[in-house]
């Protein structure tokens, strides 16, 4: 799934990962009465009953009589051709067969099954009465002979094998994929590839990020062709649209400019796998193009679930009424954590999928990215099946025969249930399936912002529960498919009797007015003609409340708010709404403001303006996150504050509420709370002190810093009072710790340093006991790291330390430092050569030094440098380990590692070696190879210990003149 940027023509980005899928075979229930039955009848076949009705004693929902139970229709034979006109009252007939005096019915009141049946079972004219049974093909499924099909475990979950059985390719229609395009050459796709365009650049469509490719390998892979994987549609017509570059980001407008060509160019389905959070009047009225040219439009809902929770909502376009919206699931048959989730959701598909990868391989990938594709392809199938169906038709057949996993019936999280290939082939196309809402106690659920398709009958009513998750105003679009006759909505709220009528909403859509929670609609038409009813499609638009603050969306309209603490709730209700307040100061004050939302569909903003004060603009965070400002000393006088939806320019209403919370702060009072929880954490940076009291014992302050490249971090404490006890602990977002510190008794500061790389950092500072009469300092100071340390730039020997680390011949320190003043110990010596000049690790016959057991850290590297000649031990197995080296002693080891043969000398190499000097020969000779300085005026310091800068510059001198 892809992110929009905030920008007023955002940019479209797409998040990719992949995990694996464990097999799960399921099946799918048409109905809320059928869904037990196919839970039983998952992977056996029921044969028919005939028991004559006289026989059947046992009660309805029995387990002896389970086929009954689940049964939503019933052949009724009558005796002798007469029929019972008192059961005909109580049934409607699905189908005759007069030929045989046979006829299928089921009840009128589902609610009165039990009596319905009861009563045809003792009617003397019924012969006998059976359950309706489904019809299963004798083969149990279709396995085509792709290598890879094994892996593709989430075909088997939505029932693609079973569906093959009734269609596996359909070649009559286009899928168009308004993605980052498709790899042309990929063996597994490309005969299944037409005519796309590329919105970017001239020339093809070609993938260059590897997402389309894997969604166009999920609805048409070439199926039975002995390689790879198969899609949905063995055979199919798949064009590509590149919108997306090659990081997976896009305009606005070229994802509406992807749908119109899809369109324009005899496009039946169109897949999008991209998302942002606003609605858009623009993508809206693209949707409806698409819509009435009759071209079904199927969208992912997004991969936010676990990373919003509760604030989470379905992206759009996919949250526009007429695109089909896909979530995802787990391989456990439960609603993915990470899928977004809200209203508009249709339903749930596999999020692990096994698929195509660009450059002509194929890869495990995941998201609900991959669940649309699902979809697509089961709706390619169907229209093989029922090619004169509308897109309208077509989401309705794939809602009515999802599975049911997150409880009974349709909800925000799945949906209308799992998707299902198999019945959605299996299970014959009814215009109203959904048919039983005739009473208001078997409402049928119609989520905000969504669409349906019904046919209402003569002296028909048709009941539908609307949960609006605020006081709103819902906008109601009624559309005429079939027949005539003006349809009238009735509403109430509630559980009330009296409601509230809007005649004839097909030429004058009503706007109605509900409240937060349980509202009711009954559609009813008083002259209907005809047994074919009325075909219709309906559609919601809920617009949040308007606030009590308004009209104040210009600063001179500001709503004044008293000069306390306070939480003030308001909305954005209208078109380019922005909320302006004013605040007077009468005294010096402290202000912290904090504007939070329910919603990531708004990201809120701050502008503070004042006579004595900058203004101020605050939009540090994203979608749905807090924002803070910190007002400290005002002078008297008034503040003006704004609070808007920056998700762009001019953003829409949004069904979401915001909430800015004032504190007003005198003396002492903490102003970074709340922080008490970590999602609550105040953003510092660095250069800045913040200041803050604890006002209770347990009282936890939790802020986070975002560094942007590679930093040591030290994070300081100071002004802390001499009898308190402050711990401060350092913390990556998973809470792992990375450092930590707290001062002792009597003393008043306490650091804790961190090397960082790029990211979000938490810091969680507790107390052992309350103080609130003197503030506490938090700041934070970075250092930059090369190769990881930060004590080398800019030193004399960068250049030689960083190759040295990079290549691993040599670390720094736990602090990040390097330290290159230190002096060099022989044991760290004599790993660093082992592992610069590679010494074989055989250490067999190597001398053995008694202060260098196996158990010491330089072990094996002692025995490897000692055993190659490069150095000796200083006594009697003795290596000194610890003993510092010496300048002379270094060139003496680098000199042998190299291989160096040295002459006898009778001249001083250095004014400070003479050329008795036992070492003299080696600094000679790499003197006059170049590998150390032949200034002969300066001395070369042969007693000198050797730093960590100089061993390493001169052994990178070594190495670089074997090169």
């Amino acid at each position: 799934m892809k992110r929009l940027s905030r920008a007023v023509v955002s940019t479209l980005i797409i998040a990719l990962t992949f995990l694996t899928l464990s097999e799960t075979i399921a099946s799918v229930p048409l109905n809320q009465a059928l869904q037990q039955r196919y839970k039983t009848e998952e992977t056996e076949q029921q044969g028919m009953s005939s028991m004559n009705v006289t026989k059947r004693t046992a009660a309805y929902s029995t387990a002896n009589d389970e086929a009954e139970a689940c049964a939503t229709s019933w052949i009724v034979k009558w005796k002798q051709g007469q029929k019972d006109a008192k059961l005909l009252q109580k049934s409607e007939i699905i189908n005759e067969q007069a030929a045989v005096d046979i006829a299928v019915l089921r009840p009128v009141d589902e609610a009165e099954t039990e009596n319905w049946l009861h009563d045809a079972k003792h009617s003397r004219q019924v012969e006998y009465i059976e359950p309706n049974h489904t019809v299963h093909s004798l083969a149990s499924g279709v396995k085509p002979n792709d290598t890879l099909y094994a892996q593709q475990h989430y075909l088997r979950q939505i029932g693609a094998d079973t569906a093959w059985t009734q269609a596996k390719s359909n070649s009559s229609i286009i899928i168009a994929l308004v993605d980052t395009g498709i790899d042309f050459n990929h063996p597994d796709l490309k005969q299944n590839i037409v005519k796309g365009i590329n919105l970017l650049d001239s020339g093809l469509p070609q993938d260059d990020n590897g997402h389309g490719t894997s969604v166009a390998g999920v609805v048409g892979a070439v199926g039975n062709n002995n390689k790879g994987t198969t899609g949905l549609l063995w055979s199919a017509k798949i064009m590509p649209i590149k919108a997306l570059d090659s990081r997976g980001y896009g305009d606005e407008d070229k994802l509406g400019a992807g749908i119109l060509y899809a369109v324009d160019h005899g496009a039946k389905v169109v897949v999008m796998s991209v998302g942002l959070y606003r609605y858009s009047k623009y993508m809206e009225d693209i949707v409806n193009y698409a819509e009435k040219k009759g071209v079904l439009l199927i969208a992912a809902t997004g991969n936010d679930g676990g990373r919003y929770q509760d604030k989470v909502a379905v992206k759009y376009p996919a949250a526009y009424p007429t695109v089909f919206a896909v979530g995802g699931t787990t391989p456990q048959m439960k609603v993915e954590p990470r899928t977004n989730t809200g209203p508009e959701i249709d339903v749930v598909a596999p999020w692990h999928v096994f698929t195509t990868a660009l450059g002509g391989g194929y890869k495990a990938e995941e998201g609900t990215s991959m669940a649309a594709p699902q979809a697509a392809g089961v709706a390619a199938l169907l229209w093989s099946k029922y090619p004169e169906l509308k897109p309208y038709q077509v989401r309705h057949h794939l809602r009515y025969t999802a599975k049911d996993i997150d409880g009974k019936g349709w909800n925000r999280k799945s949906g209308y249930g799992l998707l299902r290939a198999d019945d959605a082939l299996t299970v014959p196309f009814q215009e109203d399936a959904f048919g039983t809402n005739t009473a208001r106690n078997k409402a049928r659920v119609f989520p905000i912002d969504t669409s349906l398709s019904a046919v209402l009958r003569t002296k028909e009513e048709h009941w539908y529960v609307v949960d609006a998750p605020y006081d709103g105003t819902l906008k109601l679009q009624f559309q005429r498919i079939q027949g005539s006759g003006k349809v009238h909505v009735t509403h109430f709220t509630g559980e009330q009797v009296s409601g509230t009528t809007y005649s004839d909403v097909g030429s004058k859509q009503p706007a109605i007015p509900v409240k937060r929670g349980k509202n009711v609609l009954r559609l009813s038409s008083d002259d209907i003609i005809g047994s074919v009813g009325l075909t219709y499609k309906l559609a919601s638009r809920f617009i949040v409340y308007q606030d009590p603050f308004e009209p104040n969306d210009k600063q001179y309209q500001a709503y004044a708010i008293p000069a306390r603490t306070q939480d003030i709730v308001g909305t954005f209700s209208h078109a380019g709404d922005t909320d302006w307040y004013m605040i007077q100061l009468p005294s010096k004050a402290t202000l912290r403001l904090k504007v939070s939302t329910d919603t990531v569909r708004i990201d809120p903003a701050l502008e503070i303006k004042g006579s004595q004060i900058d203004t101020r603009w605050i939009d540090e965070q994203k979608e749905g996150q807090s924002e803070i400002a910190l007002l400290e000393d005002l002078p008297p006088g008034k503040y003006y504050i704004q609070v808007q939806n920056a998700v762009t320019a001019r953003p829409e209403a949004v069904a979401g509420e915001y909430t800015l919370h004032v504190d007003y702060m005198t003396q002492l009072a903490d102003p970074n709370e709340p922080n008490d929880k970590m999602y609550e954490a105040v953003t510092i940076s660095e250069g800045t002190e913040y200041k803050g009291v604890f006002h209770e014992e347990d009282d936890v302050d939790w802020f986070q810093f975002i560094v942007k490249k590679p930093v040591y971090a030290t994070f300081k404490l100071s002004q802390l009072p001499s009898n308190r006890i402050v711990s401060m602990a350092v913390m990556s977002k998973e809470q792992k710790s990375l450092g930590s510190g707290s001062n002792a008794s009597g003393e008043t500061e306490v650091a804790a340093g961190t090397k960082l790389d790029p990211g979000t950092y938490y810091i969680r500072l507790t107390t052992n006991a309350k103080f609130d009469t003197k503030y506490y300092l938090l700041s934070v100071s970075t250092e930059p790291l090369i190769a990881g340390l930060r004590d080398v730039k800019g030193h004399w020997a960068e250049d030689s330390i960083v190759e040295a680390v990079t290549s691993g011949w040599m670390n720094g320190y736990g602090d990040a430092k390097f330290e290159p003043h230190r002096h060099i110990s022989r044991a760290e010596a004599a790993s660093v050569i082992a592992n610069a000049f590679k010494l074989k690790r055989d250490i067999g016959q190597a001398p053995a030094f008694t202060d260098v057991p196996s158990s010491h850290w330089a072990h094996a590297a002692v025995a490897r440098v000692a055993k190659a000649g490069i150095t000796s031990g200083v006594g009697p197995k003795h290596f000194g380990p610890n003993r510092m080296v010496k300048r002379a002693e270094m060139a003496v080891m680098l000199g042998k590692a190299l291989g160096l043969t040295p002459a006898k000398v009778t001249e001083a190499p250095f004014q400070d070696v003479a050329a008795t000097h036992w070492a003299a020969p080696m600094i000679a000779e790499m003197k006059r190879q170049g590998l150390i300085s032949n200034n002969q005026e300066e001395g070369f310091g042969p007693e000198r210990f050797a730093t960590r800068a100089e061993f390493v510059a001169m052994l990178v001198n070594v190495l670089n003149s074997e090169k």
